[in-house]
């Protein structure tokens, strides 16, 4: 990455899903990392399910900072994918805020978010040696 972002941290699924008060994971990221602020914080992830969005909006519970997923921004009704322009101008909007987390993927745009986060965050699935019990 070549913008200002000071932290990249990956969360396992299951610190994602049982991200709730008294968590190690929330008890290690309040008042930041290593003293560094985390008030624009993008949540990003290789695969559809992942916990992307449930990771955020817990995250912005814990942190009292408004979450905006990405695909509300993309996906108009009936699945009509919105102009290139209004998709980043709505990112845009969201940027001038002091504080954020915006939640997804969309390449096309990850560098228009990346410039201004303090924080990129991937959450994980655990890897498994694919037995079953």
């Amino acid at each position: 990455m070549t913008g200002q972002c000071s932290t990249h941290i990956s969360v396992s699924m299951t610190d994602a899903i049982l991200l709730q008060k008294g968590s190690p994971f929330l008890m290690n990221i309040e008042g930041g990392v290593d003293g560094i602020s985390m008030e624009r914080i993008m949540v990003i992830g290789v695969s559809a399910g992942v916990g992307k969005s449930t990771f955020a909006r817990r995250l912005g519970d814990h942190l009292n900072i408004e979450v905006y997923h990405l695909d509300t921004f993309y996906w108009k009704p009936g699945w009509v994918e919105a102009p290139l322009e209004e998709f980043i101008s709505a990112q845009k909007k969201v940027l001038s805020h002091d504080k954020w987390i915006m939640e997804g993927n969309y390449s096309h745009s990850f560098n228009l978010r990346s410039e201004l986060a303090d924080t990129i965050n991937s959450p994980c699935l655990p890897f498994t040696s694919g037995k079953t019990s």
